[in-house]
C-alpha cells in the first residue's frame, strides 16, 4: 500500500514538473495555443457558415490532438536518447513506464487546455456553440492522446536523429490533413478509400458526430474499435522497438 502511494506521488510529481517546464517556454506556449486558434479564426471568418463551423472546429481539434501529441512525445523521446537522458532514466529508481505515463498525462492536460481555449475562441469570436457532450469530448481527447502518443513513440524509435524527427512526423501528419476530412469533407471515392488507413480519420468522425449533437453517431462503435486497434498495435510496436533499442546498447 505504501509503495502504491509512493508511485502515485511520483506520477503526480512527474506530471506536474513536465507541465510546469512546458509552460516556462514562452515560444512553445504561444505556438501550442495561438496557432490552432489563429487557423480557426482565419478559416472561420473566411468560410464561417453555420454548416461549416462544426466541420472546421472538429477537424482542428482532432488535428491538434494528433500533432501536439506526436510532435511532443516523439521529439521528447528522441532528444532524451540523443543527450543521454534515456540511460539516466533507466538507472533511476523511478520506473521508466511510470515516467512515460507522467509525460503522457502532462501532454494530455495541455491538449485539454488547448481544446478548451479553441472552443472558447470559437464561441466568443465566431458565435459557435458546441452541441454535443463535453464529457464525450474529453474522452475523445484522452483516447486520441494515447493513440497518437504510441505512434509518436514508434516514429521516435525508427528515426534516430533528433534533427530529423520533426520532419518525419510532419511527413506523416501532412497527408492526414488533406485526406482525413480535417478541414473539409471530400467526396472523391479514392480519397475516401485512402483515408480509411489513417487513424485521424476515425478521431475526426467521432469528434464531428459529437459536435453535431449525434453522440457516438451511427458508426461510433466502429470508429472506437478501429482506434482501439491502432492503440493496441501502436503500443505493442512502441514497446517492442524500445526494448530492441535497449538490447542494442
Amino acid at each position: 500500500m505504501n509503495n502504491l502511494l509512493l508511485q502515485c506521488r511520483n506520477l503526480a510529481r512527474i506530471t506536474y514538473l513536465e507541465l510546469l517546464w512546458s509552460f516556462r517556454i514562452p515560444e512553445s506556449l504561444v505556438f501550442n495555443f495561438l496557432t490552432p486558434a489563429l487557423v480557426l479564426l482565419l478559416l472561420g471568418f473566411i468560410r464561417g457558415s453555420k454548416d461549416y463551423m462544426p466541420i472546421l472546429v472538429s477537424g482542428l481539434i482532432a488535428l491538434t490532438i494528433a500533432s501536439s501529441t506526436m510532435q511532443g512525445i516523439g521529439t521528447k523521446i528522441s532528444m532524451m536518447r540523443a543527450h543521454g537522458s534515456w540511460r539516466t532514466l533507466q538507472a533511476s529508481p523511478i520506473p521508466t513506464g511510470l515516467y512515460f505515463i507522467g509525460l503522457l498525462l502532462s501532454r494530455m492536460v495541455r491538449i485539454i487546455l488547448i481544446v478548451g481555449f479553441m472552443l472558447t475562441i470559437s464561441f466568443i469570436f465566431l458565435g459557435y456553440r458546441m452541441q454535443g457532450s463535453f464529457a464525450l469530448m474529453l474522452f475523445y481527447v484522452i483516447l486520441g492522446t494515447f493513440v497518437f502518443a504510441a505512434l509518436g513513440m514508434v516514429v521516435a524509435s525508427l528515426v534516430s536523429s533528433p534533427q530529423a524527427i520533426s520532419g518525419a512526423l510532419s511527413m506523416i501528419l501532412l497527408p492526414m490533413i488533406f485526406i482525413s476530412d480535417v478541414l473539409f469533407i471530400t467526396k472523391l471515392a479514392w480519397v475516401k478509400t485512402v483515408s480509411l488507413f489513417f487513424p485521424l480519420t476515425y478521431l475526426v468522425r467521432l469528434i464531428r458526430n459529437n459536435l453535431w449533437g449525434e453522440g457516438l453517431g451511427d458508426d461510433g462503435l466502429m470508429n472506437l474499435g478501429i482506434l482501439a486497434v491502432w492503440l493496441a498495435l501502436g503500443s505493442w510496436a512502441a514497446v517492442a522497438l524500445a526494448k530492441r533499442k535497449v538490447e542494442e546498447k
